[in-house]
């Protein structure tokens, strides 16, 4: 008489451990994934916070609010009317702040997916989607940008991560759960107090006053002070 095989208990023991070991695994390779993008971010806010330091100590003035950009880079021209309040304009002193640190060599054009720069050292950034931002793209934040400017409620300069939009902070880029990480770990976690706040005007970043952690879709963009 033939004998039907089966599995047995410890064979199938063996193959649910094997499976809990490797969606484990995966889980723990995501976490990683993802600390990794908020150290690379948190890196990056540091470098354009030290970029805009040394711009100011050297040229005395703030990028994209200096009013005399052609004395140090022959040949530019601003595309605002800067006016040297000591105040960067999102939108409109912005894109020059970028392309000034780029050209002073603050910042490494490489940081966005592309840039084209012309004979003069002038820059524009382009974003994931080809479109000209005239600002950076993160490397930590799938789909993010960089914007410099100034933080209505605090009227301090920042820099902020979020996605391409033409509105400042209406696109966001970030998990809830990133943004409460970051907060925590540059400020005091809150995200409408101290120097790291909260600023996407729509979406579902916050809940009851805080980060809403359990929002699993990008909802938040972080603006970070300059100190400037």
């Amino acid at each position: 008489m033939n004998r039907k095989s089966a599995f047995t208990l410890l064979e199938l023991s063996i193959v649910l451990v094997i499976i809990g070991l490797v969606v484990g695994g995966v889980l723990v390779g995501k976490d990683l994934i993802d600390s990794a993008k908020i150290q690379r971010t948190i890196k990056e806010a540091s470098t354009y916070q030290n970029a805009v330091a040394a711009f100011k100590l050297k040229y005395g003035a703030l990028p994209g609010d200096m009013t005399n950009p052609a004395d140090f880079f022959n040949g530019y021209t601003s595309q605002a009317q800067p006016d040297g309040n000591g105040i960067i304009v999102s939108y409109q002193e912005g894109p020059d702040a970028w392309r000034q640190l780029s050209i002073a060599g603050m910042i490494d054009a490489s940081i966005a997916d592309s840039v084209l720069c012309n004979g003069g050292g002038e820059c524009t950034y382009y974003d994931n989607q080809g479109q000209p931002t005239g600002q950076p793209a993160s490397r930590g934040v799938d789909n993010g940008v960089w914007s410099i400017g100034v933080q209505s409620s605090t009227k301090r300069n920042v820099v902020l991560i979020g996605g391409p939009s033409t509105s400042w902070g209406d696109s966001a880029a970030l998990l809830p759960l990133a943004a409460s990480n970051i907060d925590n770990k540059l400020d005091d976690g809150g995200p409408t107090t101290g120097s790291v706040r909260q600023e996407t005007a729509t979406g579902s970043c916050l809940a009851s006053g805080d980060y809403n952690l359990t929002h699993a879709s990008p909802a938040c963009s972080l603006s970070i002070q300059l100190g400037l």
